[in-house]
């Protein structure tokens, strides 16, 4: 698999291979050999490691994403519900869970995208569409959110998506490997999802 690019070669391949085999299995040898690299160093020559080729993969996967929440929220401000505090949270799971259940290989993307996020920074100019929507809906998110301090806003809605996207990745492995008990479609549990992150966001502060 020959390629004049071939940083964009291996990121192709690391990509499917961490679809089918998950990221802890993802041999960078397996990487540069496939992507038609001879030197079996090529992901450490052109990536600096394992590590950078990673962050390579998960951004194509999130700007994808980033764009799909761009179009849902230009579509709920056409509606007229683009500061509704439901219709906000759907503008960042929504695309994220469709983005994720999109193939038979999602629950290993899903886990990957859940993994790094720790590691990046979201609203880096490099994850994001144009127009920063990552950071533009979390800034509503926050303006909604009308109870708490602007800080204590902030921190809830970020640990709303840490949970809401730790859930979704952990149900899509489960079902996966035939674990759990749970009966309905992806998209009832995506929507039990909603409510729940909803009903935190909704919750007063405690003392």
């Amino acid at each position: 698999m020959a390629s004049a690019d071939p940083k964009s070669a291996m990121v192709d391949v690391a990509e499917r291979l961490l679809g089918t085999q998950g990221v802890d299995a993802l041999s960078m040898r397996d990487v540069a050999n496939i992507a038609g690299q001879r030197n079996t160093s090529a992901v450490q020559y052109h990536f600096g490691g394992r590590d950078q080729l990673l962050v390579e993969v998960f951004r194509r996967r999130v700007v994808a994403i980033a764009e799909a929440r761009r179009a849902f929220l230009a579509a709920l401000d056409a509606d007229g519900r683009g500061r509704e505090l439901r219709a906000l949270v759907e503008a960042s799971i929504v695309p994220f869970a469709a983005s994720v259940s999109g193939s038979a290989d999602g629950a290993n993307y899903a886990e990957f995208i859940v993994r790094l996020l720790p590691t990046v920074d979201y609203f880096g100019a490099d994850l994001d569409s144009p127009g920063n929507v990552n950071r533009e809906i979390h800034q509503r998110l926050v303006d909604s959110l009308t109870h708490l301090s602007e800080d204590q806003a902030a921190e809830r809605t970020s640990m709303m998506f840490n949970m809401a996207f730790s859930a979704i990745a952990m149900h899509m492995k489960r079902t996966a490997l035939g674990i759990g008990t749970a009966t309905g479609t992806f998209d009832d549990y995506v929507e039990h999802v909603l409510v729940v992150a909803v009903t935190a966001l909704s919750a007063p502060q405690s003392l």
